[in-house]
């Protein structure tokens, strides 16, 4: 994959962040549809929404932030231990 191919990622002239970011923001889009899932649901079973569901889409930016800082770091190091 990618890391096996490294000669061709440092021939390309390209912001090499994008990689890392593309990964998270793709994995955070794929989780999007089970939110929307889990809202019909409940609002199928009864619950009834209130601002305070608001805060789901605070803690979901929150763990992006979390995730691509990681990310990052994990890139860092398998560049540098490799």
């Amino acid at each position: 994959m990618i890391v096996s191919n490294d000669g061709l990622i440092r021939s390309i002239a390209f912001p090499r962040v994008i990689l890392p970011v593309a990964a998270v923001l793709g994995e955070g889009l794929a989780y999007l549809p089970a939110l929307a899932v889990m809202f019909v649901v409940a609002v199928a079973t009864g619950v009834t929404p209130s601002a305070l569901w608001a805060v789901i889409l605070l803690v979901m930016l929150v763990q992006v932030l979390l995730n691509l800082g990681l990310a990052f770091i994990a890139a860092r190091a398998t560049a540098m231990f490799r």
